[in-house]
């Protein structure tokens, strides 16, 4: 139906009318086709600019400048945020300046934009592992050798987070390492003693288990790659039948049999623990280890040995192989209070935190004034987010010994700061500025808190303010916070502007 305008024209007009509407039509395509290419071309151009930082970053890596490296890849990012080789690249220099959590932020970013890249994956799978998070390791290893089936270094990588996850993927682990050293065989070395102490943790499994003769073959292949196994498989009989003879029950957290006394040391294990504690003060942690070794083969019940050894192999690295020594050490002393803390220790290294709660209170119940207990027992407490038991407990530190005020205070300002981030979770956000403020009137110079006070008030849409702490953050430690907190900020940028335009 036409309208009343168009009634009114004459037929020419009519005519002339129909025969311009594909004209016009084929002017605005043409438009928007121009207006397409245009945009094409300024994104050409931004693709082009970025690929020059990111260029000038590569040339920064080869000359070990990891701070200018960062900074031109940022600027490559800024300028076309669907760059994924420089977000790729800068979490690898993240990773190398000692911050693996920037660096899987970033590798998770260049695999949000351009999926299944193997370097991207393989690269996140090694910064997992970095911070002890075997168990997500072992999916980006796994993705890595499906994407690249002739790489070594994904193999390598995947047997070790098999090996670190203490899943019992011993069998997964070794396969792995084997196909590592038949891609490169350069790898053949390290990974016999990866494949070696795979055997052996396998070993000490099946044994617990009452496998014995699959314990037996296990022990016998790692012994067979590295020699260095021999010795520790004698140091397990040792603990195993230290533990038998006295008649222990095996617990969840651990071995807690009847209190067995020592035999009488003699006058040479009496020399040879002396040593020993000398090299541990030291720090000759392996020197130690011989001479604790040597006395328990004189005299597998000296408690002492146990107790030492244990500690040796903790302050090593070693929490599972403490653990082990500690259970025995335990059945062969009248104060075990050292022993429960050292055990302690150790679970708590192995993350086991409820364990290490427990051998803490433990301590405690036989040494009431054991203040180093109540200090572990906080860290373990901290570590399982039970913040208000931290709490307790760094405060129980204190008053029993002031001296340790300097380190007792940073730590209950983390307890501070992780409460804070739970109730900002749980939008408490009053609550939560209480806290964080708290935290940064004991530590002035933590540029985290300031960044999480930011978010706070930035939950709460006072921008200006956060804005204020958000640069403070990254003045206090720009290395970190600017890449930390740059989708905050960009966040408050935006509101900030919009509220200016409002007003």
């Amino acid at each position: 139906m036409f309208s009343r305008s168009t009634r009114l024209m004459s037929p020419g007009s009519i005519v002339l009318f129909a025969t311009l509407l594909p004209l016009a039509a084929g002017c605005s395509r043409f438009e928007k086709a121009s207006e397409a290419s245009a945009k094409r071309e300024v994104r050409k151009s931004k693709a082009q600019e970025a690929e020059v930082h990111q260029q000038q970053g590569n040339a920064f890596v080869k000359d070990g400048k990891l701070d200018e490296a960062i900074e031109q890849y940022t600027l490559a990012i800024d300028i076309d945020p669907q760059h994924s080789q420089a977000y790729l690249a800068r979490g690898k220099a993240f990773v190398a300046k000692g911050f693996p959590d920037l660096g899987v932020d970033d590798f998770t970013s260049s695999l949000r934009i351009m999926p299944g890249v193997h370097d991207a994956v393989l690269s996140r799978a090694e910064a997992l592992l970095t911070l002890k998070r075997p168990n997500e390791a072992i999916d980006d290893a796994r993705l890595a050798v499906r994407l690249n089936p002739q790489s070594a270094t994904s193999y390598d990588v995947l047997g070790t987070s098999y090996i670190e996850s203490r899943g019992h993927y011993y069998d997964l682990a070794i396969a792995a390492f084997q196909e590592a050293t038949r891609l490169d065989p350069q790898l053949t070395a390290k990974a016999n003693t990866q494949i070696a102490q795979a055997f052996f943790d396998s070993a000490v499994h099946f044994d617990r288990q009452g496998e014995s003769a699959e314990a037996q073959r296990a022990f016998a292949e790692a012994e067979q790659r590295d020699p260095k196994f021999t010795l520790a498989h004698e140091q397990y009989l040792q603990a195993r039948t230290a533990l038998r003879t006295s008649s222990a029950q095996r617990y969840e957290v651990g071995y807690r049999g009847g209190i067995r006394p020592a035999a009488q040391p003699n006058a040479k294990t009496t020399e040879l623990v002396e040593q020993a504690n000398l090299m541990f003060d030291a720090k000759d942690y392996d020197g130690a280890i011989e001479r604790y070794t040597e006395a328990l083969r004189l005299d597998s019940r000296l408690g002492d040995a146990w107790f030492g050894r244990g500690k040796a192999f903790l302050a090593q690295g070693f929490p599972d192989t403490a653990v082990d020594d500690l259970n025995v050490a335990i059945n062969f002393t009248s104060q075990p209070g050292g022993v429960l803390l050292e055990r302690g220790k150790a679970y708590a290294a192995l993350g086991k935190q409820y364990i290490a709660v427990q051998d803490f209170t433990d301590a405690i119940r036989r040494t009431p004034a054991f203040t180093e207990a109540y200090f572990e027992r906080g860290k373990a407490h901290l570590a399982s987010r039970s913040y208000d038991r931290a709490l307790a407990d760094f405060n129980e530190t204190v008053r029993r010994d002031p001296e340790r005020s300097a380190v007792v205070t940073s730590l209950i300002a983390d307890v501070y700061r992780g409460r804070a981030q739970d109730k900002l979770i749980a939008e408490d956000f009053a609550g939560a500025l209480a806290d964080v403020n708290e935290s940064i009137r004991l530590q002035p110079q933590d540029a985290s808190s300031y960044g999480l006070r930011g978010i706070v008030y930035s939950r709460q849409g006072k921008w200006s303010t956060a804005m204020a702490n958000y640069r403070r953050a990254i003045q206090l430690d720009p290395d970190r916070e600017r890449f930390r907190l740059r989708d905050q900020i960009e966040i408050a940028e935006q509101n900030l502007a919009a509220s200016a335009q409002a007003r």
